[in-house]
């Protein structure tokens, strides 16, 4: 097959397996049509958190439903998100998570990069703190849903 046409999915295995050593609990955030047209391995598909389909995604603004879904996560735990977006203000200055992402959100931004031997490789470092045990409910209209 393609190697051009495939998904890194074990790109994506090594960043989740980086942040469990360090104690996190990662969410590798998915959109539906990635998952349908480049299926993950059956035991990472369990890792992941498919974004939900929004029809105005803010794509052609250079947002997307995927990062708004990412930053909304971010927001709700208090917690980094790892992402290479560089966000700026005239992509996302009239979105309602500008002031946030203003106001320390974008300190809680950790880039990335893959090196030549695949290895997962964070901007900088980032420490797990203990958290609470449980699950938190977040309303759909949180998530960006309608």
């Amino acid at each position: 097959s393609d190697k051009a046409a495939q998904f890194p999915w074990d790109a994506i295995r090594k960043a989740i397996v980086f942040y469990e050593n360090l104690g996190f609990l990662p969410q590798p955030v998915c959109h539906q049509a990635s998952l349908a047209r480049w299926p993950p391995p059956p035991e990472l598909r369990l890792q992941l958190v498919q974004c939900p389909v929004v029809d105005d995604d803010g794509r052609a603004e250079g947002r997307g439903s995927d990062r708004i879904f990412v930053l909304n996560l971010a927001k709700t735990y208090h917690c980094h998100f790892v992402d290479n977006s560089n966000y700026r203000e005239q992509v996302w200055s009239g979105h309602e998570q500008w002031t946030w992402l203003q106001q320390g959100g974008l300190g809680r931004k950790v880039e990335y990069i893959f090196d030549s031997f695949g290895e997962f490789l964070p901007s900088r470092e980032v420490l797990c703190k203990p958290s609470h045990q449980g699950r938190i409910k977040i309303d759909w209209s949180e998530y960006g849903g309608r």
